[in-house]
């Protein structure tokens, strides 16, 4: 008799040491999550990695889906990481060679799929999470120029947040943005107004009429109809999106923005000969480029600085044609040549403005 009280108090002291050990667990569990997930947050992507690497030193502790969990998120965290390293191309401090920042993406890229693919044998999964992978594997392959892939990863995005979220939430309408986006560097541009002009209404709705993506939205959506051929709206979204960029403090990011709406707009006006207003553009844009030597960098990089050195020069050309200055238009086109012929292997941007000088 005595022994079997005593089993069973020692299965009783068994079981309730398990179970406060098991809960103990889930606390530890959830304060180091919780701790992971701040430092992502806020981008310290390094830091945060280094936590993750810690849990999957320590899987097999934890319950079967839980380990799908932390070696999905550890793919993503990763990804992330090699992302933003690779976003110091376009930082003039940390620059970093064309080369290195395609191989920090394609990396970036096979460790987005990973934490799809592990996160899709979740039977539960939270839609919001899967989403952000969806949404990093499309900006990754956009980076890279995959964009057929880049449209592949949004509609996975757009199917997964259509019966999550509604369509005044402000990530959907990004998407939604982006999509037009993608659309256009995939050379359909109907479609890409079509997505701008849905996502410009949804911001509307939302955000109101004089936010900086509202901006955005009207300065893309004017690129599309400039290649369509629709110049009066080309005209009303360069000027709504210019009068929206003027009112803002911009950072370097946005100014670029400004500096291409004056760029479209001194181009719409030398189509219609309207030279006069033609000029007001010109100084604007020559205002904005001794700017961009200075506190804020209107161009990121040595390709992106390259490309407006042409299309400055080409500008002036053309400036100086339609003024009957062919002195010069002529200095212009020497100019531009003897720039390229300096260059042992030219780029597309480049072979176009020699073509077009």
């Amino acid at each position: 008799m005595g022994k079997r009280i005593t089993l069973i108090l020692l299965l009783f002291f068994t079981v309730l040491f398990n179970t406060q050990a098991q809960t103990l667990l889930k606390k530890d569990q959830k304060s180091l999550s919780i701790l992971i997930d701040s430092l992502f947050n806020d981008a310290e992507y390094e830091k945060a990695l280094t936590l993750r690497a810690k849990q999957l030193e320590n899987l097999k502790q934890y319950p079967k889906e839980y380990q799908i969990y932390i070696r999905s998120h550890y793919y993503h965290n990763k990804s992330c990481l090699q992302e933003f390293n690779s976003y110091n191309y376009t930082n003039p401090d940390k620059a970093i060679l064309k080369k290195e920042r395609d191989k920090l993406l394609d990396s970036s890229i096979i460790n987005s799929e990973k934490a799809i693919d592990l996160y899709r044998q979740i039977k539960k999964p939270d839609k919001l999470y899967l989403y952000s992978l969806y949404n990093r594997v499309y900006h990754q392959n956009g980076f890279r120029g995959n964009w057929n892939k880049a449209l592949l990863g949004a509609q996975l995005g757009y199917k997964t947040l259509k019966d999550t979220l509604s369509e005044n939430d402000k990530k959907f309408i990004d998407l939604i943005y982006d999509i037009g986006y993608i659309n256009s560097k995939l050379g359909d541009n109907s479609k890409a107004v079509i997505n701008y002009q849905k996502s410009l209404d949804l911001y509307k709705e939302t955000i109101g009429e004089d936010h900086i993506d509202i901006g955005h939205s009207y300065y893309n959506i004017a690129e599309e109809y400039n290649i369509l051929g629709f110049k009066k709206k080309e005209f009303e979204s360069l000027t709504a999106a210019k009068n929206i960029f003027e009112k803002k403090e911009l950072d370097s990011h946005n100014l670029r923005y400004l500096y291409k709406c004056y760029q479209g707009l001194f181009k719409w006006y030398m189509y219609y000969g309207d030279i006069s207003n033609a000029e007001k553009y010109l100084t604007k844009i020559s205002i904005l480029r001794k700017e961009g030597r200075g506190h804020i960098s209107t161009l990121r990089n040595k390709e992106e600085k390259e490309e407006d050195l042409l299309n400055n020069w080409n500008d002036l050309m053309l400036f100086s044609l339609a003024k009957k200055d062919t002195i010069n238009a002529l200095k212009y086109i020497q100019k531009s040549i003897t720039h390229l012929q300096q260059r042992n292997k030219l780029q597309r941007f480049e072979v176009l403005s020699y073509t077009d000088a």
